[in-house]
């Protein structure tokens, strides 16, 4: 078990999953009899962090998620806000640009943007690192949007973001709220990929040893609940820690009943389809044990199709392989992006895992 990657202090597991294939492998073929690793998560005794108790080694130069065009909207309103706040700043680095919508977006709004990425086309194909930085000019903004969940090194990832800041510059990311989770029960966003699974307390603590503090913290509606966490180096903090509690035992009570939902709503079927090769679908596919019920998934994403969901026979198609030939049901593993898909398909009858706990708290 590995010590807290944000302290260094010790922990126990609080929460075991089914073990899952790597969630974003996507093979070429199908393959039930693939490899299963642990699923689970650990909170440290001393600054409260919660992350995987193991880790498994994820190629990321292969990663086939691409930032879709609906989360344009969110990323414009971002910038906007970036441009109000720091209206002197020039200079922009991304921290897992993927594919350059965000670069996009922030150029629209007049800052000089560079993205950070290993698998990207369209910025600096390599993981950011203390090493990557040092060799980079310093910068007045630094973003990363949903992608401090998934670096190997936190430390290291922040000694570069250190040494790359200006001493007036800005540190503003976005990661998924664990409370939200925690509220939702959204236990599909729980995958290898992620290593951590952020509060804001131990955040607060850890930035204090790269020179960094919180003036915000935002709630979003992004990707069933995050945080937007603005940081400037020491001076006035106008943020305070509000106090949080992880509710283990009701997020176990959450998983069971919604478990309990969904095979209930897929027993009353004919045939099921899922919408939506996320990472997320591995995890609840296998956790809810529902592969064999699946024909096959449908996912918008290129690269994804004619794959396969890892650990399973359910190939990947283009959402326009069923067009108006209504299912019996199409259980909807991309719940996140819920109206843009009923909107598309409104003849079609969904399956919406987590519908009713998926409020603001």
């Amino acid at each position: 078990m590995l010590n807290c990657r944000m302290c260094g202090g010790e922990g126990r597991v609080m929460l075991s999953l089914t073990p899952t294939p790597i969630a974003n492998s996507f093979p070429d073929h199908h393959d039930q009899d693939a490899a299963r690793y642990p699923l689970d998560l650990m909170q440290c005794f001393t600054c409260e962090h919660v992350q995987l108790a193991e880790f498994q080694a994820v190629e990321w130069v292969d990663y086939r998620y691409a930032t879709p065009e609906a989360v344009r909207p969110h990323l414009a309103a971002a910038a906007a806000v970036l441009r109000r706040t720091y209206p002197e700043a020039k200079t922009v680095l991304e921290i897992g640009c993927n594919n350059g919508l965000y670069l996009d977006v922030l150029r629209k709004v007049g800052f000089s943007a560079v993205g950070v990425d290993p698998c990207t086309d369209v910025g600096i194909k390599a993981p950011f690192s203390a090493h990557l930085a040092k060799g980079l000019e310093p910068v007045d903004l630094i973003v990363a949007n949903n992608v401090l969940a998934h670096v190997d090194d936190l430390h290291d990832v922040f000694s570069g973001i250190d040494h790359l800041l200006k001493d007036d510059g800005a540190l503003v990311f976005e990661v998924q709220y664990f409370q939200r989770l925690v509220h939702a029960g959204t236990f599909d966003m729980i995958y290898h990929e992620h290593r951590d699974y952020h509060n804001v307390g131990p955040w607060h603590r850890f930035l204090k040893r790269f020179g960094l503090v919180m003036t915000n913290v935002e709630q979003l509606e992004t990707h069933g609940g995050s945080i937007r966490v603005w940081c400037e180096r020491p001076g006035s903090q106008r943020w305070r820690p509000w106090t949080e509690a992880v509710n283990w035992k009701g997020l176990k009570v959450r998983i069971a009943e919604e478990k309990a939902s969904v095979l209930s709503q897929i027993s009353e079927v004919r045939s099921l389809v899922a919408f939506g090769a996320s990472a997320k679908a591995c995890t609840l596919i296998h956790h809810f044990g529902i592969a064999d019920l699946i024909d096959y998934c449908v996912d918008s994403t290129p690269a994804k199709q004619g794959r396969y969901i890892p650990g399973t026979k359910i190939q990947i198609w283009s959402p326009e392989s069923f067009g108006q030939d209504t299912h019996e049901a199409i259980l909807l593993t991309a719940w996140n992006f819920e109206q843009e898909i009923r909107a598309q398909f409104p003849h079609h009858k969904f399956i919406v895992p987590f519908k009713e706990a998926l409020c603001p708290v």
